[in-house]
């Protein structure tokens, strides 16, 4: 199975993703660019790794899909952490049908708090942060089209993690 999380930047993705606790089973959509921002002794910061994607999905909208599916093959299922393009998305569905995609979701408000928090942003870095995610991502279209489950995370991220956790019943039933 591959279960496909989405959301804007602060809902909870990646504290959803390690409360599954199949850290061996996460594949991080933004790995492989910081990763390659580390080699080019690049900062690494929500801009360096927008302008790395963007230019990375512009060459090929299905860059990382190889990867995805290799690691997915080897290990039978995989959590697949903020894919962002649509093409991207719809083509791992189609190669693997064996797919469940989960929208993390929370208000702009909470979001913002969460960024200030984590990363010390301002309300213009979150704004264009959002603009980033409305024009240059599909990730409305994502939601719209492909999502299976939403769930809300507004509140902390205490109800977020023991959602996860059935989750990770499921996973290491299904590993067997």
């Amino acid at each position: 199975m591959l279960l496909i999380l989405v959301g804007e930047s602060g809902v909870g993705k990646s504290t959803f993703a390690n409360a599954i606790d199949c850290p061996e089973n996460l594949y991080l959509s933004s790995g492989p660019i910081i990763e390659m921002l580390k080699e080019r002794g690049a900062e690494i910061t929500h801009d360096s790794i927008h302008a790395l994607a963007k230019e990375m999905y512009k060459e090929n909208p299905y860059w990382q899909i190889p990867d995805i599916l290799a690691k997915l093959e080897r290990k039978g299922f995989l959590i697949l952490d903020g894919p962002r393009q649509i093409l991207e998305v719809r083509r791992l569905i189609k190669l693997y049908p064996d797919t469940l995609v989960i929208r993390i979701a929370a208000d702009s408000v909470v979001r913002y708090n969460r960024l200030k928090g984590r990363d010390q942003i301002s309300l213009k870095d979150f704004q264009r942060i959002q603009e980033d995610e409305t024009k240059e991502t599909a990730l409305k279209e994502v939601f719209e089209e492909m999502v299976d489950i939403t769930i809300e995370n507004n509140s902390s991220f205490d109800k977020l993690q023991e959602i996860a956790r059935k989750f990770n019943l499921l996973f290491k039933g299904g590993q067997k």
